[in-house]
């Protein structure tokens, strides 16, 4: 029993091999059906029938001599680029063939690239660039468009050829004029367009209040430089404060403290006085120059983006001055 399940196991194997042989040289005599009729209807100078039969052949048996007469099919319908781009293919495809062995497609090798050259001749080429994570589509008429996602060149027949690109967000479409035997570089890059502004919670936009209109960069200048004039009021209280409290201090102690103790008190109410007195004037000095700014800042209208940057102050109190300074920095 044993044995006539290997047998019946072999001869099923073998009808299954010989049924998958009789389905190739079906495929394969379809294919050289296809080829000669393509050939046949070529010769009678119809392209436009040869074409779908010559591509249908060559998707079951690829051959270079197949490639060859497809690029013929292109050349005579007026669709150059395709006819360079299918003699390309079929001058490798032979040269592949003539690297194992097999000398017949010299010719063919030969022709294809004499062909190439000749079409391309009467072609341009666009050296497109195309950024990562996008794509760019060349428009080429007759000759169907070419969908790229790398960088490369692809020729095109002169005259104008739309590029266009395509990304996630972003689309840029150019018309490029192209000549015989020139090169055109098409360079897209997905961060040449101006970004978004940033909104009010970014911390760098104009404030808008509930009217809708929007203040300049004068008035947040002001604004800015107003509240550091009103803290220099509140330094000039606190250090006045301080001045006073060390002078009623010097009186207090003058019958009973030393010569010492006294001078080291007149000097720290000298110091608190001085920086009262400086920062009196420059709070003053910065209230009314922030004032200033508002009220140039309504004169030329309220609806306008602020300026690029942030105002900028810088203090400095030392045993005997007070230095204040405030900028406003354009970015």
């Amino acid at each position: 029993m044993r044995t006539l399940r290997w047998v019946a196991l072999a001869f099923a194997l073998q009808l299954s091999l010989a049924s998958t042989a009789r389905g190739q040289d079906t495929a394969r005599d379809a294919a050289l059906k296809d080829f000669a009729d393509g050939r046949t209807l070529l010769e009678k100078k119809k392209p436009a029938d040869a074409l779908p039969l010559l591509e249908r052949s060559m998707a079951s048996l690829p051959s270079p001599n197949t490639e060859l007469m497809i690029g013929h099919c292109y050349r005579d319908l007026g669709r150059p680029a395709r006819a360079a781009e299918a003699y390309r293919a079929a001058a490798a495809r032979a040269d592949a063939e003539l690297a194992k062995g097999q000398d017949k497609y010299a010719q063919t090798a030969a022709d294809a690239k004499r062909l190439a050259s000749e079409v391309e001749a009467t072609l341009g080429s666009l050296d497109v660039t195309v950024p990562a994570g996008a794509s760019v589509v060349v428009a080429r008429g007759a000759d169907g468009d070419v969908v790229l996602t790398a960088s490369r060149a692809v020729l095109v027949a002169p005259g104008s050829v739309t590029v266009k690109l395509v990304a996630p967000g972003r689309s840029d479409e150019r018309a490029v004029t192209v000549t015989a035997r020139a090169s055109v570089a098409v360079a897209f890059e997905l961060g040449s367009k101006e970004p978004a502004r940033p909104g009010p919670q970014a911390g760098a936009a104009a404030a808008t209040p509930a009217g809708g209109a929007t203040f300049g960069g004068l008035a947040i200048a002001g604004g800015v430089i107003g509240g550091v004039g009103l803290a220099g009021l509140g330094m000039f209280a606190g250090f006045g404060a301080s001045a006073s409290s060390v002078y009623d201090e010097l009186e207090t102690c003058s019958p009973t403290c030393t010569v010492d103790d006294a001078t080291e008190l007149r000097e720290q109410g000298k110091r608190d006085q001085l920086i009262a007195n400086a920062s009196l004037g420059v709070g003053l000095g910065l209230i009314a120059t922030g004032a200033l700014l508002l009220i140039v800042d309504g004169a030329d209208g309220p609806e306008k983006p602020a300026a690029a940057g942030m105002p900028r102050l810088w203090l400095a109190v030392g045993s005997t001055a007070f230095h204040a300074r405030a900028t406003w920095e354009i970015e």
